[in-house]
């Protein structure tokens, strides 16, 4: 099993948060590598062809999985996902897409207790984890020059996406280089991993995105 080769979206005009990401993967078992971000008018495009851009790159080097992180994901434990690998390689060819931090989701469905995994139908992309047998599919999807498709949305509808529990990365909450706010979205992170953590102790959804109304995620500075 390779650890997955780990790339990190960045825009060339936040050499801040380049330095911050450096500094906090500096223990991290493979060297993580800038890949310089796509900008955009509206943000979200140009976060879905930076993606793409990681997907291109891991396809292009024959990588088996690749790890793509964005600038503002804050790691909670790279001890968990270590171990969490090997399981996640023997059954790479039951997901397409791996959170290390869904904040919202619709549905769970439990794969196994130990280690946790969970089928979730999740959002957010600071921390995804992609094997190798996606690739062609994404890059047939999102044309390399004109994003039609949020990230997180496509990979919603479209893939199998798993989970574990509790998080292994959050986000700072920072200025959003997507929607020129400050990001707020610690609280609906913290509900989400309570969430997660309820539903693998009793089997119940506590956590649903129709919760989440438009004023509510404009208080959060998330609409």
């Amino acid at each position: 099993m390779e650890f997955p080769p780990t790339l990190f979206i960045n825009l060339e005009k936040r050499p801040d948060r380049r330095k911050r990401m450096e500094d906090a993967f500096v223990s991290w078992p493979v060297p993580i590598e800038r890949v310089e971000a796509v900008e955009n008018t509206p943000g979200w495009k140009g976060c879905t062809l930076s993606h793409r851009k990681c997907i291109e790159l891991a396809a292009q080097r024959g990588y088996p999985w690749v790890l793509i992180l964005e600038d503002d994901c804050l790691i909670k434990s790279s001890e968990r996902f270590t171990s969490l690998l090997p399981t996640l390689w023997s059954k790479r060819d039951s997901f397409d897409v791996f959170l290390g931090g869904p904040l919202f989701f619709t549905r769970q469905t439990l794969i196994q207790a130990d280690p946790p995994l969970i089928n979730v139908n999740g959002k957010t992309t600071h921390f995804c984890l992609i094997p190798a047998h996606k690739y062609e599919q994404i890059l047939r999807d999102i044309q390399p020059t004109y994003a039609v498709f949020v990230i997180d949305h496509y990979y919603a509808r479209n893939f199998r996406i798993w989970a574990t529990s509790p998080h292994l990365a959050t986000q700072y909450e920072s200025q959003s280089d997507i929607r020129k706010f400050e990001n707020k979205s610690a609280t609906i992170f913290k509900e989400s991993e309570k969430a997660l953590e309820d539903f693998l102790e009793t089997g119940e959804v506590h956590m649903h995105i129709e919760n989440f109304t438009v004023e509510r995620l404009k208080d959060l500075d998330l609409a």
